[in-house]
């Protein structure tokens, strides 16, 4: 599965639960939103390379 660049980019987004299959999310596509929470089912951390280009909050990063 794959979220394409700026496919939910300023949607007013608070919530997020990604699933398990997803591999890829393009850039800028969670930007301009109020992420209070991620969830990243599977491998949580898994998005850490491409965290800031997808528009990811960085105080919701999963640790290492």
């Amino acid at each position: 599965l794959t979220i394409g660049s700026y496919a939910f980019n300023d949607n007013n987004l608070t919530e997020l639960v990604l699933p398990e299959g997803l591999t890829t999310i393009g850039s800028s596509s969670f930007s301009k939103n109020s992420l209070t929470s991620i969830t990243i089912n599977g491998d949580s951390t898994r998005f850490n390379s491409t965290w800031d280009s997808i528009g990811f909050p960085e105080d919701l990063k999963p640790a290492e």
